[in-house]
């Protein structure tokens, strides 16, 4: 499953004064075109699905026969593909959220900053954020390399120490 941006930059090609809504919907189907291209090299189909807050991510769509391209639709809503991306790793359980980023997030500004917020919120064990320009990125972090940045997710940021005060106070 792949939560994809770029629909609203390949609307607008250049042209700022497009708004986000009519940009998005105009690139959206550039950006599909795009990916059923990519995928249908390793023998998959890509479906479109497009997604806001309030719709949410219905795990049902959910099939191993294909594979899912998900954006929010800016043309009924203006959304956040790393909080779409969220979202929907938290409503399949997932284990691993990595986004991939066109800038090396290790600082996390600029764009980077709602990747670290939208991993923190989500409901998964582990987030990453790479390079997205990193030749063969996804094969690297699966086999463990150390890359990118890891973010834990806030229920690991806000767990309590699993030390019971009775414990620190027999050892005093």
């Amino acid at each position: 499953m792949l939560v994809s941006s770029g629909a609203i930059a390949l609307g607008r090609k250049g042209d700022e004064t497009l708004c986000r809504s009519l940009a998005g919907t105009m690139g959206q189907k550039e950006l599909m075109k795009h990916w059923q291209q990519v995928f249908a090299r390793f023998g998959l189909d890509a479906e479109e699905v497009l997604l806001t807050y309030e719709t949410g991510f219905d795990p049902r769509l959910f099939s191993a026969s294909k594979q899912l391209v998900i954006n929010g639709n800016d043309a009924i809503a203006e959304t956040n593909n790393d909080f779409i991306a969220a979202m929907v790793a938290t409503t399949i359980n997932a284990d691993l959220l990595v986004m991939l980023s066109s800038m090396n997030s290790r600082f996390g500004t600029g764009g980077g900053e709602t990747k670290f917020q939208a991993i923190a919120e989500a409901r998964v064990k582990y987030g990453i954020i790479v390079d997205g320009g990193t030749e063969h990125v996804l094969a690297k972090v699966m086999a463990g390399e150390e890359i990118g940045t890891f973010v834990p997710p806030l229920s690991n940021l806000n767990r309590v120490n699993p030390i019971t005060e009775n414990q620190i106070r027999s050892e005093r």
